[in-house]
Formats: structure tokens, sequence, C-alpha cells
């Protein structure tokens, strides 16, 4: 990378994994039975906090996780059946050019999850 673009990539880099932290879980719950991808969201999640997953996939899960996260989207969710074609998408895409990077352990730690703390709500 070239020295000049380091501090704008640190920074949105930052502000994504900021974002993520604070508005995954409300975003996973509130998603639950309208998506099918929440556990596949809860994988990247722990693929992205993963200290072995390489830096520069890190920065596009956690890139496309904010997309997830941020109330402003392409499609608005608020729309009925196609609200969350767009956060499909972009989960998909992390998913298929990423899952080589999530391991078994990632998944166990989603069904984990998914199972005691989301499904409770």
């Amino acid at each position: 990378m070239k020295p000049e673009y380091q501090d704008q990539y640190t920074g949105t880099h930052t502000q994504n994994v900021s974002t993520v932290q604070n508005g995954l879980w409300s975003a996973l719950r509130a998603s639950i039975g309208k998506v099918a991808f929440v556990k596949d969201a809860l994988a990247l999640w722990y693929c992205a906090k993963d200290a072995n997953t390489p830096g520069t996939v890190k920065v596009a899960l956690f890139a496309a996780l904010a997309y997830y996260v941020l109330p402003v989207d392409f499609i608005s969710d608020a729309i009925p059946v196609v609200g969350y074609t767009d956060d499909a998408a972009v989960i998909s895409s992390a998913l298929y050019m990423f899952g080589s990077h999530i391991t078994e352990e990632h998944r166990h730690q989603a069904n984990q999850v998914f199972g005691s703390v989301l499904s409770s709500n």
C-alpha cells in the first residue's frame, strides 16, 4: 500500500470495526426470521476477529459486516421482500470471496451464539 493512502485506509478500517462492534448484535437480532444469512454473518464476525485471519481478509470482512449493520442501505431494510437483498448480496459475496478463511471453529461459535443468545429473543 502506498504510504500516502495509509491514513485513509487505517481510518476507514477503524470506523468499520467500530461500526460492526457497536451494531452487529442488534442488526442480527432484527434479522432473525427475516433472512437466512444470520449464521453466516456470525461466522464472518468470528473469522474477522480471529488472530489467524490475514489482515486484508479482516478488512474486507469488517467492511461487509459494516454495510450489513449500517441503517442506511442501497435498498431499505423496511421494504418487504426485497429490503435485505442488498445485505444478502454483500454477505454472500464476502462468503464467496473469503469463505476459505472461515474455519469449523468460526462456524461452531456462530452456531452456539445463534442457538443461545440470538434465538432467545
